[in-house]
């Protein structure tokens, strides 16, 4: 609708480094994920299955080390991703 603003669920990567949220090893990962995102929204050609599994399994620890954090921004950012799935993500056995 018009004059509504959209909100992330989860803080930026900029915001998580800021926040000193996760390690450079997170930090990137979460740009991969960002991209990988962003390739399957608005581009033609999407990556293999597997590929995509694998993404989701490193999203799901991702948000397993929000979910931990000592921050309660990011505590909280976490837990309401994981209060709106259903499902544990699909693994590469799910295949």
């Amino acid at each position: 609708a018009a004059g509504t603003r959209h909100m992330s669920v989860l803080p930026t990567r900029r915001v998580l480094q800021q926040l000193q949220a996760l390690d450079m090893v997170g930090l990137l990962e979460v740009e991969r994920l960002r991209r990988l995102r962003n390739k399957l929204v608005h581009e033609v050609e999407t990556p293999g299955v597997s590929y995509v599994l694998d993404a989701a399994e490193e999203l799901a620890r991702l948000i397993s080390r929000l979910v931990e954090s000592p921050n309660p921004i990011l505590r909280d950012a976490a837990a309401r991703v994981l209060a709106r799935t259903d499902d544990q993500p699909p693994t590469t056995e799910d295949i």
